[in-house]
């Protein structure tokens, strides 16, 4: 039994064993769920699309049944990723941290990022919204946090799942270095930007607030999208200056630019001189009169991008500062990303419009 089965398997022990299983960019970063999004209401599926879904537990979704899943992968995918940074963890846990300090940090802040942002993934998806008055009785998912198989998983509750969550972010934040060079991973900012977002869901706006503060006093980059070039068929380059953390999630028909049509109330509530209509939204020409989705930030037309970018970053310090009285800044950031959004000629009439709402 001590025998390996195949010669050439590898034990993974070293820290450049660590770093291979973090640079797995299909396992650590992409198939996320993404059953929140089929069931959000910004877009609509005609009933011959829906009926000719092949996917039961995307059909279903999209009604909101109450049918069970008959496929695991929307759960098992962010635990794939759970397990790979334990398994990090782990092996760090038996090295000497002394050796090459700068690599063992980074790769530590790096294995408590993917973790939090693979629980909050599932959390957001598998849980009921956060409540501070009943999240020490509502269920939380299971928390793995040992890479072995061989013991039963039992749910947290939503108290303690978010817990784990601020807790791993925190840990990231201590040991992630401000600037990452590799695409595919986290640094600082990011950390700051997934943390902000957990805080935002929880309600406790102070915290999201300084959070994105703090993320954006590292990465503030902003796309002016009056550079992107509209017409393209896919105008936003990924990778780009505002991808803090590049993330996708798994591949869903109902989602794609041949069966989702964007919702007419939405599309309508970007004006004329709003370079995101042109940048996000493309007629269909099987359709007239409907529209599909073209402003992915992975530049892709097959996996939705639910990673970390700075505009997020921006919303949510804009949306904190107005629940902590904050009005000043939250202007401030709204009208940072019009400049960059709006035609500027019809920038002013926009800002006067959002003074006006607060």
């Amino acid at each position: 039994m001590d025998l390996k089965p195949e010669q050439k398997m590898a034990v993974p022990k070293t820290l450049e064993h660590c770093e291979l299983l973090l640079n797995d960019y299909s396992a650590m970063n992409t198939g996320y769920p993404t059953l929140g999004e089929i069931a959000a209401d910004d877009y609509y599926l005609n009933t011959s699309d829906w009926k000719s879904l092949s996917n039961f537990d995307e059909q279903q979704t999209y009604n909101w049944s109450l049918e069970f899943m008959t496929l695991n992968t929307h759960w098992q995918n962010p635990y794939k990723t759970v397990y790979l940074s334990n398994q990090i963890l782990s092996i760090l846990a038996q090295l000497d941290q002394n050796y090459d300090k700068v690599k063992y940090g980074k790769i530590l802040g790096a294995a408590h990022f993917f973790r939090a942002f693979a629980f909050h993934q599932a959390a957001s998806v598998f849980t009921m919204p956060y409540q501070a008055e009943t999240a020490e009785t509502e269920m939380g998912i299971p928390l793995r946090l040992k890479p072995e198989l061989d013991y039963k998983s039992t749910r947290s509750s939503l108290a303690e799942t978010y817990t784990q969550i601020v807790s791993d972010y925190k840990q990231a934040i201590r040991y992630l270095p401000e600037v990452e060079t590799l695409k595919g991973r986290p640094g600082k900012a990011a950390a700051y930007a997934g943390l902000a977002r957990v805080y935002l869901d929880m309600q406790a706006y102070d915290k999201a607030y300084a959070n994105a503060d703090s993320c954006l006093r590292l990465r503030p980059e902003l796309l002016n999208y009056k550079d992107l070039k509209a017409s393209a068929s896919l105008p936003i380059t990924k990778f780009n200056v505002e991808v803090i953390f590049p993330a996708t999630s798994i591949f869903s028909s109902p989602l794609g630019q041949s069966f989702a049509r964007i919702d007419p109330d939405l599309f309508k509530s970007y004006g004329e001189h709003d370079y995101r209509k042109g940048v996000y939204f493309k007629p269909n020409t099987s359709e007239a009169g409907t529209y599909a989705y073209k402003g992915s930030y992975d530049n892709s037309t097959t996996t939705p991008f639910i990673g970390l970018t700075t505009s997020e970053v921006y919303l949510i310090r804009a949306e904190a500062a107005v629940r902590t009285n904050k009005i000043g800044q939250a202007l401030g950031d709204l009208n940072i990303l019009l400049k960059n959004r709006i035609n500027p000629t019809f920038l002013r009439k926009s800002q006067k419009l959002i003074q006006m709402s607060f």
